[in-house]
């Protein structure tokens, strides 16, 4: 990943190139619920190459805008360029999002992600990652990390008898 955003970086000349702001990342939706929406494409690998094709799309349309002005593709017409592109497509996905359920529905479940109706093999990774790599698990509050106030009104941070953060992170097996 950091080799990615170097070379994004270092092509576009501009040290805060990401893609977000170059309109890659609303091409890669827009590819993805094109995919479902026209094509009524239901697979993991469908989305996976119809959201590259949308970011290369993306990525090539704000170059080619880009480079047909006075300054050529310098940094700030190309960061302008793909801001103007993310906010285009992102109309175009959100519209389409709000005109069909279905379309809403399998967008929703790839973007936020979830192992339902998945067989074993898609499960495999998440598993090995919970189960090797404790850091998977922090979102859950560690014991005592949180008690009742006097007042009973509030939450505060249980520091006073002593750091509830001893013992955490937890082994590799209490965590699953």
């Amino acid at each position: 990943m950091a080799l990615a955003g170097v070379l994004f970086q270092a092509v576009t000349r501009n040290p805060l190139a990401e893609p977000r702001i170059l309109g890659v990342s609303a091409g890669a939706s827009f590819g993805v619920v094109l995919a479902i929406a026209v094509f009524g494409v239901s697979t993991l690998a469908g989305y996976v190459w119809f959201g590259i094709a949308g970011a290369l799309f993306a990525g090539m349309l704000a170059f080619a805008v880009a480079n047909r002005t006075r300054e050529g593709a310098s940094p700030v017409t190309l960061t302008l360029v793909g801001a103007a592109l993310d906010a285009g497509l992102g109309a175009i996905v959100y519209a389409l999002l709000s005109i069909d359920a279905r379309t809403f529905e399998e967008y929703r479940f790839w973007v936020v992600g979830g192992l339902t109706g998945r067989d074993v093999g898609s499960a495999w990774p998440v598993r090995c990652c919970r189960s090797c790599w404790p850091g998977c698990c922090w979102p859950r509050s560690p014991p005592g990390a949180w008690t009742r106030s006097p007042s009973a009104t509030t939450w505060h941070a249980g520091w006073a008898t002593g750091s509830p953060w001893s013992g955490w992170p937890p082994a590799a097996g209490e965590c699953c």
